[in-house]
């Protein structure tokens, strides 16, 4: 019984650790004009890897950035059309997947 409790406690204990190390993103404005912003509150300061993919699964874009607090896309240098995109953000263990709205 006791041991139980001890391994509630440590299981409770990391789960919290490991939801404070995620990193916490905005992907805006929706829909997308002309830059795509990710607003990264990140503990973490390794490279994030970005991916665009179009709805078919094609990838549009794939970079690497340095882990900033604010990171911008320009929709002209992606040569995005209007449509639905799927933006895919990687980082260690740490992924993330929004759809984006392009309206030129």
């Amino acid at each position: 019984m006791v041991m139980r409790k001890i391994l509630l406690s440590i299981m409770l204990f990391v789960s919290i650790l490991l939801q404070a190390q995620k990193p916490e993103v905005s992907v805006y404005p929706q829909p997308i004009k002309d830059v795509i912003y990710i607003s990264l509150k990140n503990p973490d300061q390794s490279k994030i890897h970005i991916t665009i993919q179009d709805v078919l699964g094609n990838i549009i874009a794939k970079q690497t950035y340095k882990s900033d607090e604010l990171i911008s896309i320009s929709v002209a240098d992606l040569n995005l059309s209007n449509g639905f995109y799927l933006l895919k953000l990687e980082q260690n263990d740490f992924h993330f997947v929004s759809k984006i709205i392009v309206k030129n």
